[in-house]
């Protein structure tokens, strides 16, 4: 006669069809939560591509590390090129440094090259994944913003505030020790107490 003990644990079955369909709705279900919430990523995401490639084609990196890496064959070309001479009148033709920085910014910030669809495409993406980062910086400070005039007191912090002022003025170690102070806060707490009722009084 089996155990009454230990009798459930070797009673159990293990139904294939039924926990493969439980595993197979978790896939999906954690699929469904993993989808990247960038909307436009998703508009320009082709299934036939890799991510990497994917990536690329919309002009952001996969790996950070490899766009941000020295090229150390170009570092050495650097060092072995030759330093060519040019005459008086052909550098002053060529104007000072700041000219000519001036117009290198010129040239790259315009450039003549015409690009094709799938880059303009690329850098359409690019454009709008920046303007929504500033936008959600820029919400993001709004809303600290809003929080910091927003900070105000409880009614009993309030007029606890206000008898501590008129009791004691700036003092805020004789507001310390006052007995109307049941909570023990210090002077230092007492300050920033009552700065904030301060600001509140203002902001109203």
């Amino acid at each position: 006669m089996r155990s009454v003990k230990h009798g459930g644990k070797k009673g159990m079955r293990f139904r294939y069809k039924l926990s493969a369909v439980k595993r197979q709705n978790k896939k999906q279900k954690k699929k469904q939560r993993n989808i990247a919430g960038c909307s436009l990523i998703k508009k320009a995401w082709q299934t036939q591509l890799s991510s990497r490639q994917n990536l690329s084609a919309m002009g952001l990196v996969y790996d950070p590390n490899e766009a941000l890496k020295k090229n150390p064959e170009f570092a050495m070309e650097m060092d072995q090129s030759e330093i060519e001479v040019i005459g008086l009148s052909e550098a002053k033709a060529l104007g000072s440094v700041k000219e000519q920085k001036k117009a290198t910014k010129s040239k790259k910030a315009f450039p003549n090259k015409k690009l094709n669809k799938s880059e303009a495409e690329s850098s359409k993406v690019v454009l709008e994944l920046q303007q929504i980062a500033l936008e959600g910086a820029q919400q993001m400070a709004e809303q600290k913003q809003r929080k910091r005039e927003r900070a105000k007191l409880q009614q009993s912090d309030i007029e606890f505030c206000q008898k501590m002022l008129q009791r004691h003025g700036e003092n805020y170690e004789g507001m310390s020790r006052d007995p109307l102070n049941i909570w023990q806060n210090t002077p230092r707490q007492i300050e920033r107490k009552i700065g904030v009722y301060k600001r509140s009084i203002a902001s109203d």
